[in-house]
């Protein structure tokens, strides 16, 4: 299995993925889902943006391996580095 592999398959199954790191979102629609009590946290489940997250608190957002790196407290090498 690529890497490319990998991302694809994490992509597909990005809701569940989601919720199994966030818990049930407080919000859904047909192509994002939302957490918190405002909705600023959001993950994209479908469409051209699959995978891709954002937080509006936390200024920060990413792809799906960033969103598992985040919430599991895994540090991410950074370029450069």
């Amino acid at each position: 299995m690529t890497i490319n592999t990998t991302l694809d398959y994490i992509r597909e199954n990005i809701a569940d993925l989601a919720v199994e790191l966030l818990g049930e979102p407080t919000k859904k629609t047909g192509r994002e889902w939302r957490w918190r009590g405002k909705g600023s946290l959001a993950v994209a489940v479908a469409g051209d943006r699959q995978g891709a997250w954002l937080d509006r608190e936390a200024d920060e957002g990413g792809g799906p391996v960033e969103l598992i790196a985040r919430h599991r407290v895994l540090p991410l090498k950074q370029e450069g580095n």
